[in-house]
């Protein structure tokens, strides 16, 4: 069975069909689902398809540009290394330029004998696991790939006759790749834009001329397991904790009220073995 937006709006455009083979008969009397809306939110839905293969469209043709541009890379990064060995450079800045080939070919350098393998650390493991070491990004095999050029062009002796591997040549391809891989269409414009929220909280000083009681019995019932600012009707009070395993809540249960029918608690909504760091914290203007 087909799916997919292109067969919702053809299903949706029948659906239009057989509500105006009804003629007069079909007249709602919510204006959403009259003929005019539906025809118009067709429209609108066939545009935005439109926008979807055009975009799509120019996101293949740029990902396909640069596969293109990068295939040649690695080969050329070699041809650069076995060049510069036959040059008069030094071993050391051979060397250098063989460590920076392997990380454009995303290769490691092999070992003769097998070291001994520690066993990994237990609150280290997993960190290990997700950390990569092959540098095939785009942005990694750029930068490496300049690193090259750079290093080779360093050994004076260095002139080869091969056009495509002289110096001009390789910052004018390394220039290439920048351009090529940062012109990529963004397929995701939903998160281009970074929303926060900034409070702004009443502070009024306190009268102490006269006895003063925060008892939380204006709150309203709730529960947070994050750090929040103001959770009191006065914005006197704010949490924090650790980790996400914290909670406060303003009624537990009613075997923990203190008095009345609000009371705040502090604990964990499952257990940790080293605890959860709950934290209240009052802030009172006392200036009054």
């Amino acid at each position: 069975m087909s799916t997919g937006h292109a067969k919702n709006v053809a299903n949706f455009e029948d659906m239009i069909s057989f509500c105006t083979g009804y003629g007069a008969t079909y007249n709602p009397s919510k204006v959403a689902i009259q003929l005019p809306s539906l025809n118009a939110l067709r429209t609108n839905a066939e545009n935005a398809l439109a926008d979807v293969n055009s975009a799509n469209t120019a996101f293949i043709n740029a990902t396909n540009a640069r596969q293109i541009a990068f295939s040649s890379v690695k080969p050329l990064a070699t041809r650069l290394v076995n060049a510069l060995d036959a040059t008069d450079a030094t071993d050391e800045l051979i060397k250098d330029a063989k460590t920076l080939n392997r990380k454009v070919q995303g290769a490691r350098k092999s070992k003769g004998t097998k070291p001994e393998t520690l066993p990994t650390p237990p609150d280290t493991a997993a960190e290990d696991k997700q950390i990569s070491v092959s540098q095939q990004s785009y942005d990694s095999i750029i930068e490496n790939f300049e690193k090259l050029g750079q290093l080779v062009a360093t050994e004076p002796t260095y002139t080869p006759n091969e056009v495509d591997l002289q110096t001009a040549t390789l910052i004018t391809f390394h220039g290439n790749l920048k351009t090529t891989n940062t012109s990529l269409p963004d397929p995701e414009h939903r998160n281009d834009t970074f929303a926060t929220t900034i409070k702004c909280l009443p502070n009024d000083p306190i009268d102490l001329s006269v006895p003063f009681t925060d008892d939380f019995e204006e709150m309203t019932i709730f529960s947070a397991n994050k750090d929040s600012i103001g959770i009191s009707p006065n914005a006197h009070w704010d949490y924090f904790n650790d980790d996400d395993s914290g909670r406060v809540r303003s009624r537990a249960a009613a075997d923990f009220i203190i008095s009345g029918n609000r009371s705040i608690s502090l604990d964990q909504i499952k257990p940790m073995k080293h605890g959860s760091n709950n934290k209240l914290v009052g802030t009172f203007n006392l200036s009054g």
